[in-house]
């Protein structure tokens, strides 16, 4: 069986010949794939695995993934990763026509192909999206400050450090925002910021003027000290990630302010719990470990456990927000020559107050690019934003109050 995903329209019938040459050529390989491009890839399944697979009531994405109990080499190394051109695997582009955003471009790099698309390679559809890279009308992910009430003073967070006290955001702002933001279907919205938004009285109103408005990808990030679980999984809040950057109640302490380790713990379980009885699936619980000096010992012991219990977990380095809180990194993971900021072009970050600044580390609203309800979301993105990228794009971030002396520019 060949698996193509129904969004794969631009998936290159060469590359799938090959898939097949390649398993024929291995016959000992029961699932053989092709390490290209989302949109472009594609994975042959022997009738010998299905049946394994279907007995033991798994999906065969288990086979390709890290488990802390089951050591082996990179699946890229084994035989059943069949050859794949070069520019065609390290394409950062997507090619799956699954919503709006990607049809629209798509459509602009592929134009010039004038009704010889069907025929064209994967490797000329990579070369094409490479060149034909633009800032879209929308942006792909809005972080949303709700509030700026927290119950931790975490080391490596603003609340840890300062005093930040914005009204929370009206839910007629909220539904303002959505509107505008609802003309492409494939917006992704965290809820974020200074605060727990878990701890804003209107939190389950907002996410369900989110949906109402037709956002359907909602991640939620929380210290995890209160919860709701029923709440939660019927609001339909797609990932609830939960920072949680120790593997003992004294590391967590030490980190987070406060005595809560067990009570998130408990937390957790009860979503879990909840989610296992409604059987959605979602929301998917996503810990979240910021490695620092103080934790560092215990990272392997904390990955591997939340591999185990949820098949997933995150692990990433603090921000010093631009030097406005200490440094608490391991290591200056910056790269040592700076190039523009990759957020600025597909990221934008909303406070409470309705103040749409430049990003996450903009907690004072130093680079305000305007507010929710006085211009539109799209002249925002467009103009205001345009002009920020410009200047990155000149290597003139110094001239910005914040960009300066940000160490962030290089995250995805």
């Amino acid at each position: 069986m060949v698996l193509i995903d129904p969004a794969a329209g631009l998936i290159d019938a060469v590359l799938v010949d090959g898939l097949i040459e390649h398993a024929r050529a291995h016959p000992s390989a029961e699932l053989c794939f092709t390490p290209a491009a989302v949109g472009l890839n594609a994975v042959l399944l022997r009738r010998s695995l299905i049946d394994r697979l279907t007995v033991a009531r798994i999906h065969p994405g288990r086979l390709l993934t890290y488990w802390p109990d089951q050591h082996g080499t990179d699946p890229t190394g084994k035989d059943g990763c069949a050859t794949t051109p070069t520019s065609v695997a390290r394409s950062v582009h997507r090619f799956k026509l699954d919503s709006h955003r990607q049809i629209i471009r798509a459509d602009h790099a592929t134009v010039c192909f004038n009704g010889q698309l069907i025929s064209t390679e994967a490797q000329e559809l990579a070369h094409r999206m490479r060149g034909c890279e633009s800032v879209d009308v929308l942006p792909r992910d809005v972080v949303l400050e709700i509030n700026t009430a927290r119950s931790t003073q975490p080391v490596f967070a603003a609340a840890g450090h300062l005093k930040i006290n914005r009204p929370d955001l009206p839910l007629e702002v909220a539904e303002k925002l959505f509107g505008e933001l609802s003309t492409l279907d494939d917006v992704r919205l965290t809820l974020s910021g200074v605060g727990d938004p878990l701890l804003s009285p209107a939190f389950f109103e907002i996410v369900a003027a989110a949906r109402a408005s037709g956002i359907t990808a909602i991640n939620v990030e929380t210290d995890f000290l209160q919860s709701d679980p029923e709440k939660l999984v019927a609001a339909g809040i797609d990932v609830v990630s939960v920072h949680l950057p120790a593997a003992t109640p004294a590391t967590y302490a030490q980190l987070m302010g406060v005595d809560g380790f067990a009570k998130v713990m408990e937390n957790i379980r009860l979503l879990e719990q909840e989610v296992r009885r409604v059987g959605r699936g979602t929301p998917l619980i996503a810990p979240i470990f910021t490695k620092t000096a103080i934790n560092l010992a215990e990272m392997d012991v904390w990955y591997d456990y939340w591999l185990r219990r949820l098949g997933h977990a995150v692990i990433v380095g603090p921000s010093d927000l631009a030097g406005q809180i200490p440094d608490c990194a391991v290591a200056d993971m910056a790269p040592p020559r700076r190039r523009a900021c990759g957020r600025i072009a597909s990221r934008m970050t909303i406070l409470s107050d309705g103040t749409i600044v430049s990003c996450e580390q903009d907690i004072f609203g130093k680079q305000p690019m305007g507010t929710i309800g006085q211009t539109p979301i799209q002249e925002i993105w467009r103009s205001r934003f345009a002009a920020l990228r410009s200047c990155h794009e000149k290597s003139e971030w110094n001239q910005q109050p914040l960009c300066g002396g940000c160490r962030e520019w290089h995250r995805p």
